[in-house]
């Protein structure tokens, strides 16, 4: 730990590409510290790479690459970030919802539908939370869609977020 502190306090853009390249490494600890680190650094190269931990297998993993994702700015990979809406951790889940709102990309509500027909209700809550929040103009289309579902549950909260869209 006192190691990545000093490698974290040293670290410059040139030190970058090395950093990245030890993303790839076996040890989890030591690249849990190096996202730590890339998460200084707001630039697309660096997003990339934290977003391919996004599936990896160890929750620390997961839940510190949406962390230092959510304080940087531009697009991520909103499909699979709303595939974490349904990971069994609920830290993770929770980052994915804070990166999600964070976000406010467009095409969000697109890929929350198949989340809101999840049959886990586990799931389906962080779903909406992020349907309340990132729910606007643009969202109509996909709303209209979820309308349509055979689930009374989906269009439901189709129907609610259409509402907040719409107003009083």
């Amino acid at each position: 730990a006192a190691l990545f502190r000093i490698i974290g306090e040293a670290a410059d853009e040139s030190a970058l590409p090395e950093l990245i390249s030890r993303l790839q490494g076996k040890d989890a600890l030591a690249r849990l510290h190096i996202i730590h680190v890339l998460a200084k650094f707001n630039k697309p190269e660096v997003q990339r790479a934290l977003q391919t931990q996004l599936g990896d297998h160890n929750k620390l993993i997961r839940s510190a690459a949406l962390a230092a994702l959510s304080k940087m700015d531009g697009p991520i990979e909103v499909a699979k970030v709303c595939g974490l809406l349904r990971d069994p951790e609920l830290e993770v889940q929770n980052r994915a919802v804070d990166l999600l709102q964070h976000a406010k990309d467009p095409d969000t509500i697109r890929h929350l539908v198949p989340v809101l027909k999840d049959e886990s209700e586990q799931a389906r809550r962080p779903a909406v939370e992020v349907l309340n929040e990132v729910g606007d103009a643009r969202s109509v289309k996909y709303l209209l869609e979820a309308i349509k579902d055979d689930d009374w549950w989906v269009r439901s909260r189709a129907g609610d977020a259409l509402g907040k869209i719409g107003g009083p």
